[in-house]
């Protein structure tokens, strides 16, 4: 391998690199009893397939390639996929057993180029324990000794190394003896105790049942929630020891209802910002997904809305009562706080977009930072450009790109405005979308994009549309979680409207509106709307008793929205209607002192995905043509409507 120079990156910028993941093949040197690719054995890229999977990475803009398997080191043509990968002006990345790092004259070319992120797989703590789990003697001692000689060279190059570790139960009962070995290799780094972004990092991953776990490892030994509670004593044990010396610990592959109260500690392939990959049986790059994952009926009550949930192949085997949902009060929205105005961002002008120019600022290297896809934007407002970015914790990167990306809700707060929080938000913010020269962009998904604001009264639209529902409602409805009846003036006589609210303020606030405590007039003053406190998940009425249930904005706040949900459906009678309209998590644009005004407003945050879920399981049938989810040119407000079979 000849040397190059390396790529002007530090920790933290390793860390925040968009990346992809390319699967070279499956050929590997260890045969380990964990591994979830051993059905794909055999199957090889060849050079000709990578090389063009490397050039749509670099076409997609970005930052890092990091390839792995099988295992890539022993993939021959390795210093020529790494060539290309320096052509392009990358980052290499690899996910690696490490054991031909071992060789000191592999090691040192490879130290030499582009080499800047690095994933390690350790079995077990002590030699016996590892060889029998990889199923090689003497890997363990390639493998420690790989992984020295690359700490080592931490004081002359950046790089971001992580030790990855599978809980099996082997590896489960050796957890102490395992963050000694840590203390070991990291004593030479003398790293910076100061840092924010740690150089080594460590991770207990959830044994997948693929592949060789489900022919070599004994199911009932590592059952999930055992697992979990490993991961959970090593945190509480070791954690603060190991970051106080610049060790970051995580885990992945974990539902957050198994980890709390470390589901903070995510360190998965969306946290490390993985926008692709591709197999080696693949002919394309597609993005990060979590298709082998899935929540499942208990997820509904949990307030990690966020979670993937749990292995489909654990489920099938296991059920899914290991899963132990939490409720807690969280934001309601992500909030995005001011970074840099125009006048500090040197020569980028997105300006120069919106006059035809064919060449963005935001990707040739003028700008620094470039927006990050996940959690920075660029908003132009009022002629004046000004960088965005959020550092939350209550919302991981999936949530991020959902929100931002995909649905595009984020709104401008006005800056004059005092209401961060509650009903009055939404009379105070402007929409804002993605800019149209964003949308054409082969690089819009490595970058955290311009947006715009958009000239439609999108809140106003959303107001209408809730009213235009209701007045076309007739028969006998319940509004569960009516707050202070916003919308019953829309109402026609013919309708028969039943309210209630666990909220007695709101309740008082409607009917100081009304004629007596609990009735209200309607704009014709020829119905009496009844209001009454109760729970939705215990509601006073008989099965049956409704022709329909109006929910407006409640489903956040219900504690248990299973319970609601079957309430709603025992309430309904046959044929009957269900319109739940939710609003799904957005972002907001606000100044910092406005920042902490903005948290526990929810339970959760569903998607409409999540919440159209929870309407089947309580037994409602969905009527997709007329569920709304929200977009670019929309408010976040989600209609689901749903009816109750006929028999």
């Amino acid at each position: 391998m000849a040397t190059s120079k390396k790529m002007n990156m530090t920790p933290a910028s390793i860390e925040r690199a968009t990346k992809a993941l390319l699967k070279v093949g499956y050929k590997c040197n260890n045969a380990c009893s964990f591994c979830h690719s051993a059905p794909h054995a055999g199957i090889e890229a060849t050079h000709e397939e990578l090389s063009a999977k490397i050039q749509a990475c670099v076409s997609a803009g970005v930052d890092l390639i990091v390839f792995s398997g099988g295992e890539p080191t022993i993939r021959e043509d390795l210093p020529q996929l790494v060539a290309v990968v320096e052509r392009a002006s990358k980052s290499m990345g690899l996910i690696t057993n490490g054991r031909m790092l071992a060789y000191k004259g592999f090691r040192r070319k490879l130290l030499s180029r582009s080499l800047t992120y690095i994933q390690v797989s350790l079995a077990g703590a002590v030699s016996s324990t590892h060889d029998a789990m990889v199923r090689v003697p003497g890997a363990f001692a390639q493998t420690i000794e790989g992984l020295k000689g690359v700490l080592l060279k931490q004081s002359e190059s950046p790089l971001l190394i992580t030790i990855n570790s599978v809980l099996t139960k082997a590896m489960a009962a050796e957890l102490d003896k395992m963050a000694q070995l840590l203390l070991y290799l990291a004593a030479p780094l003398r790293i910076n105790q100061s840092s924010a972004h740690p150089r080594l990092r460590f991770k207990l991953s959830a044994l997948e049942p693929e592949g060789n776990a489900l022919k070599y490892l004994r199911p009932q030994e590592n059952r999930i929630s055992n697992q979990a509670a490993a991961c959970r004593y090593f945190f509480l044990n070791w954690a603060p020891k190991l970051e106080s010396i610049g060790i970051e610990v995580g885990f992945e592959g974990f539902p957050l209802c198994l980890m709390s109260p470390y589901e903070f500690r995510v360190m998965d392939l969306w946290s490390d910002s993985f926008l692709y990959m591709s197999e080696a049986f693949e002919n394309t790059l597609h993005p990060i997904d979590d298709n082998h994952r899935k929540r499942y009926s208990v997820c509904h009550l949990c307030s990690m809305d966020d979670c993937p949930g749990l292995y489909r192949t654990y489920e099938s085997r296991h059920g899914h009562s290991e899963l132990k949902p939490i409720i807690e009060k969280r934001s309601n929205s992500i909030v995005f706080q001011k970074e840099a105005s125009f006048d500090q961002i040197g020569d980028f002008c997105p300006q120069r977009q919106m006059e035809g120019s064919k060449k963005c600022n935001a990707h040739d290297g003028k700008i620094a930072p470039k927006p990050h896809p996940f959690d920075s934007l660029y908003a132009f407002q009022k002629k004046e450009w000004h960088l965005w970015q959020t550092k939350t914790h209550d919302f991981g990167n999936r949530a991020l790109h959902h929100t931002k990306n995909q649905l595009e809700q984020i709104y401008l707060l006005d800056q004059e405005s005092q209401n961060t929080h509650g009903e009055k938000l939404f009379h105070t913010v402007t929409k804002m979308q993605i800019a149209d020269f964003c949308r054409t962009c082969p690089q819009k998904d490595t970058c955290g994009k311009i947006f715009v604001t958009l000239k439609n009264n999108v809140i106003a639209r959303a107001e209408s549309l809730i009213g235009s529902l209701i007045s076309q409602l007739e028969g006998k409805w319940l509004d569960l979680g009516c707050g202070t009846a916003p919308y019953s003036n829309y109402s026609k006589p013919s309708l028969h409207l039943i309210g209630i609210d666990p909220d007695k303020k709101s309740l008082q606030t409607r009917a100081a509106a009304g004629t007596s405590e609990n009735t209200q007039k309607c704009e014709t003053g020829a119905l009496r709307h009844k209001a009454l406190s109760a729970r939705a998940e215990d509601l006073p009425f008989s099965a049956g008793t409704f022709d329909g249930v109006l929910s407006v904005r409640s489903l956040p706040h219900f504690r248990n929205p299973v319970a609601a949900a079957r309430e709603v459906f025992r309430v309904i009678r046959p044929r009957g209607k269900f319109h739940l309209l939710t609003d799904v998590l957005f972002g907001i644009l606000a100044a910092p002192p406005k920042c902490e005004n903005n948290r526990f407003q929810h339970y959760r945050n569903p998607t409409v995905d999540q919440a159209a879920d929870l309407l089947r399981f309580a037994g409602f049938q969905i009527e997709e043509e007329k569920t709304r989810v929200p977009g670019p040119s929309t408010s976040n407000l989600a209609w689901i409507s749903a009816s109750k079979p006929a028999n």
